[in-house]
């Protein structure tokens, strides 16, 4: 399992699982197990079974490059579950816009580099993957939803058929 930007009570839970091999990645070094740059992943095609990547996409300019690089190194057979805002129908991104406080003003956070709308199921597709929407709430309580950080979004469940 690949885990992209590892928040600290996942990472705990996945380490814990003795049947998963388990590697987590970050662009910042210490934050992971492993520095990586999900635009460019130092593994090989079909190294992972699963990938996990939860509120990073929005911060990757080159995030078409991201997922197509998840696709590469997933396995046939694995997935990826990648859970992005969707705030929009369509996507808006606006490359000329650099400044952490443009960015705030224009994307809701100093280091988004878009607004996430429900086309990115067409970016997952485009890449290779056979996309379904899943709901955090079909599986977990509201109680576990907060301890994860999760809210009521998305959460797009993609394979490698």
């Amino acid at each position: 399992m690949l885990h992209v930007a590892p928040e600290r009570e996942l990472a705990d839970l996945f380490q814990r699982i003795s049947a998963l091999t388990y590697l987590s990645g970050d662009l910042a070094s210490g934050r992971a197990l492993e520095q990586m740059d999900i635009t460019q992943i130092q593994y090989p095609e079909g190294t992972f079974d699963i990938i996990y990547c939860s509120h990073v996409l929005e911060h990757v300019p080159e995030d078409r490059k991201a997922i197509a690089e998840f696709y590469r190194v997933l396995k046939p057979g694995g997935w990826a579950l990648i859970v992005i805002p969707i705030s929009r129908e369509q996507t808006y991104e606006d490359t000329a816009v650099v400044d952490p406080q443009e960015r705030r003003r224009v994307f809701g956070h100093p280091e988004h580099v878009r607004h996430c709308g429900w086309d990115y199921i067409e970016r997952f597709q485009a890449a290779g993957f056979a996309v379904t929407l899943e709901k955090p709430s079909a599986y977990l309580n509201q109680a576990q939803m907060r301890r994860l950080g999760l809210k009521e979004e998305p959460l797009f469940f993609c394979e490698k058929k």
